[in-house]
């Protein structure tokens, strides 16, 4: 229960460090420009935090927690990519669907995107774990 409870501390950290760089820094100026007709003044950080802690949970149940049983960094990488692409694009496939001028580069980069941050954030959580585990 310990290390279940640790690699979702971890993953959650790792999460909101990495997308918080990529949302505030790296990519601003593109989601601003891309979605200037879409974004509020004023982000709703409830719902956020809420979304951020259920991707988290998913990927710690789905993908951290076997990984740690397995020991397998690439399968652990793939699983998460392959996650971090339905999640995204659930979210962004949809929008394409249903809103009106939705940019499909904001789609694209942003499925690329939840790829790139579930692997990052298993490899880097996994990491940590093992670290801790063997003090």
């Amino acid at each position: 229960m310990l290390t279940t409870f640790l690699s979702y501390i971890m993953a959650l950290a790792t999460f909101l460090v990495i997308d918080l760089f990529w949302l505030n820094v790296a990519a601003k100026e593109f989601y601003r420009r891309a979605l200037a007709d879409y974004l509020s003044p004023q982000a709703n950080v409830a719902p956020g935090l809420l979304l951020y802690a259920l991707l988290v949970a998913g990927l710690t149940y789905f993908v951290i927690l076997p990984a740690q049983k397995d020991k397998n960094m690439p399968l652990a990488l793939m699983r998460s990519a392959f996650l971090g692409i339905i999640c995204y694009a659930t979210y962004d496939l949809t929008n394409l669907a249903i809103a009106r001028n939705w940019p499909v580069s904001v789609t694209i980069i942003d499925i690329i995107w939840g790829a790139v941050l579930m692997m990052s954030t298993t490899a880097i959580t996994l990491i940590l774990m093992q670290k801790y585990r063997s003090q």
